[in-house]
Order: structure tokens, then sequence, then C-alpha cells
């Protein structure tokens, strides 16, 4: 295994990638690839920076594609001994990212990895260029990145996040001493989102089943008017609380207090899985390689475009995808609220 004095990831500023980002940096220091990693994404600085306090290793660079300043901030990687390695994505990978990360790898010793597309200029500007597999888990993807540099540590099989909450969040909202729910109905895109009928007739029948228990809603600073009316039209708006804006730390003491966390196909859920709650995850119109079997406490509820039931096990999904990379539509609001109901009862 060769050993770099510093690896630069690159990342596209989504939470799940992001996690995901600073799970493999994890197995990546501690195997002594490098002392130092940095996570190079384009936006959310701010927000995702919350997420690594606990990692003196890690750090966040926020490298904007349209800004002059960016070329002084990416100075300082050209150094000797750099390892870059591109994220892993089903598209292309834009020509400019690639001939970044190419121009911080030109120094002795310097190294960058990459993953075939049909650029045929990929594998001119790759130092190792890798396949990525959709049929896999995309932690198997990670994994084969592990291989090609010769690490023999397994990695963890389920990831976890090192972070301190800020439980005063959860005394803010009035939650201290009280079960709840934490939902999370929105994805990023409409396609992924619970529909706001659908939303209302599960947060309904959740209320009226379980009236010992309070139900938090979170979204994004521009989502919380939905949330809002979610929660106004709702047959007992008094036992919802919403929960819009929150940095990571505050998400994760909200997240990690909570008796079930249910959210659709998006970072947060991912985020849930990564504290090791258990989850019920709606993949509407999800990703089939990034659904969270690998968290032993996750029930991935997700309905193939041809079935009209409902599926929960890896095994139907692997024998009928076909290849697919987002074989998903809906899946059917009773199918969600019988699962909740029953993973209620059980935790």
């Amino acid at each position: 295994m060769k050993r770099y004095k510093e690896v630069i990831l690159f990342q596209n500023g989504s939470i799940g990638d992001f996690l995901m980002a600073v799970y493999f940096a994890e197995h990546l220091h501690k195997s002594g690839v490098a002392p130092n990693i940095t996570i190079l994404i384009p936006r959310n600085r701010g927000f995702l920076k919350g997420f690594i306090g606990s990692y003196p290793f890690l750090r966040v660079v926020q490298v904007a594609r349209s800004k002059i300043f960016s070329i002084f901030t990416l100075i300082q990687f050209i150094q000797p001994g750099r390892l870059a390695i591109l994220q892993p994505t089903p598209g292309r990978v834009p020509r400019q990212v690639k001939w970044t990360a190419w121009l911080l790898t030109r120094m002795p010793g310097s190294c960058l990895i990459g993953f075939e597309d049909d650029d045929s200029l990929s594998k001119k500007l790759y130092t190792k260029t890798l396949v990525y597999d959709t049929n896999v888990p995309f932690l198997n993807t990670l994994r084969s990145v592990a291989v090609a540099l010769g690490i023999e540590e397994n990695m963890q099989q389920t990831p976890t996040l090192q972070i301190t909450p800020d439980t005063e969040i959860v005394c803010t909202l009035g939650l201290e001493g009280k079960q709840y729910v934490f939902i999370h109905p929105r994805g990023s895109s409409e396609k992924r989102s619970f529909e706001p009928d659908a939303a209302l007739e599960f947060l309904n029948a959740l209320l009226a089943h379980n009236k010992e228990l309070t139900f938090v809603i979170s979204g994004s600073p521009s989502e919380k008017e939905w949330i809002n009316t979610l929660i106004t039209k709702s047959s007992a708006p008094e036992r919802c609380i919403a929960a819009c804006g929150m940095n990571g730390k505050q998400l994760s003491a909200l997240i990690g207090g909570s008796k079930l966390f249910i959210g659709v196909d998006t970072g947060i859920t991912h985020l849930a899985c990564f504290l090791k709650v258990p989850v019920l995850a709606i993949a509407h119109k999800g990703t089939a390689n990034w659904l969270p079997f690998y968290h032993p406490a996750a029930r991935v509820l997700y309905r193939l475009q041809e079935d009209e039931e409902a599926h929960d096990d890896l095994a139907y999904l692997d024998a009928h995808r076909e290849g697919r990379l987002k074989p998903f539509g809906n899946v059917p609001v009773q199918a969600c609220i019988r699962a909740a109901t029953e993973l209620l009862r059980y935790n």
C-alpha cells in the first residue's frame, strides 16, 4: 500500500454523498493511507462542516467553479504526494473537474483515481481508472477503491458518524422527556418526495394510531411553508412540531432521540442510518444502489414501476431490477402506513 501526504476527495456537496465520503475518509486514515484528508465540494460547506467536528484529520474546502478566487484556494493542493479521488457517478464527471484533479496531481508521488465514463479523456488523465458498477450497493464501490489502493483492512460494514449532538434543540422544541417520531418527507427533488395529499394521509394515520407520540416533521428552510401547511392541515397539529433549517448537530440530536425515523430516499435518511436509530426508508423513485440496506435497523420500502405492491427485501429487488438504476415508482401510502405502524409497535 502506497502512502500519501494528503488525500483529496472530490464530492458534489449533497448530504448523502458527503456522509459516505466521511465514512470512506475515516477508513483511509485508519489504514494509514494519509495523515490528512480534504473533501472538496462546490456548495453547502456551512452546513456540511458540522458533521466533521470529531474528525481532526478531516477538513472541508468549498471551491465554486465560477469564482476566480477558487483558483487561489486550489493552488495550496499542488504539492508532492497527493492522492485525488473523483466521485463515482452514473453520468459523466464534468471535464472542468477532471482537469482540476489532474492539475492537482502533477507533482511527484501523486495519483489520480477516477471512474470510467463515455468521455475518451478520462483514461488519458487518470492514473487509475475504475469501473462504477451500479448493480452493487454504493458501499461496495467505495470498498473497490480501497482494494485498488492496496488496503487490506476490511471497511466497517455499517457506517457510523462521530458527532457531538446539540441536545439544546430537544429542549428548545419542547421534546424533553417525550417519545417522538422524526419524519423527513421531502427529498432532493419533487419526484423523490411525498406528494402533499399522501403525506397528509400518512401523518393523520400515524397520529390516529399513536396518540401518545409527538411527530417532528423536518425539512430545509425553503420547505418551511410546505411543512407548516402539512401540520396545519393534520388532524392533531398540537402533536406535531416543525423542524426546518436545522444544522447537522441539531439534526443528529433530534434524530438520535427519536423512537423511529421515517424518511424518503435522501441524505437525511442516510444520516439516521449512520446514527443507528430504527429507520423506515421510503424509496419514492429512489436510486437502487443507494438504498440503505446496509443498516441492520432499517426497513427499506420500495415499489418497482411494473408492480402494484411494495416490497422491503433486497433479494426481490436484485432478482427483478434487471440492471435498472432507477426502477421505482411511488410507494403506496397504505403500504407506508402499515410498515410504520409495525415498526412503532416493536420499537
